[in-house]
């Protein structure tokens, strides 16, 4: 396992609003959603039947040069400074990617369901 140090400090709740709590400036959120996706190629118009990546966990360490090459330097230019992603697979080390985004002062949102893991609407049971 990657030992990692978070640089971001943490944002807290104040009355109504989110604030900073290392300066108590209040907390804007600038974010965007990530989705796990294929990516397909495209040659003279026409659509590759398989995907060349197909990635199932973003924040995966086995995506992290997919990451830090390509989604976060987007992120910078859109001057994100969160993100949303629907679900992690547990079983995967985050550390690497984790870090990168916390190192660029990116925060992270992860939705709690997955594939495997969710409450079910109708009866409640997990």
């Amino acid at each position: 396992m990657t030992k990692t140090t978070n640089n971001t400090p943490a944002i807290q709740v104040n009355g109504k609003a989110f604030e900073c709590s290392k300066t108590g400036n209040r907390f804007i959120v600038r974010g965007v959603a990530l989705s796990a996706s294929a990516v397909y190629s495209m040659t003279k118009g026409v659509l590759s039947e398989k995907p060349v990546l197909e990635i199932d966990d973003i924040l995966a360490d086995q995506n992290h040069d997919f990451m830090k090459n390509t989604i976060m330097p987007a992120l910078n230019d859109l001057n994100i400074n969160c993100v949303r992603v629907y679900q992690v697979d547990p079983n995967n080390s985050h550390a690497k990617t984790m870090q990168a985004l916390s190192d660029a002062g990116i925060y992270v949102m992860v939705g709690l369901a997955t594939a495997t893991y969710s409450v079910k609407q109708m009866t409640g049971e997990y």
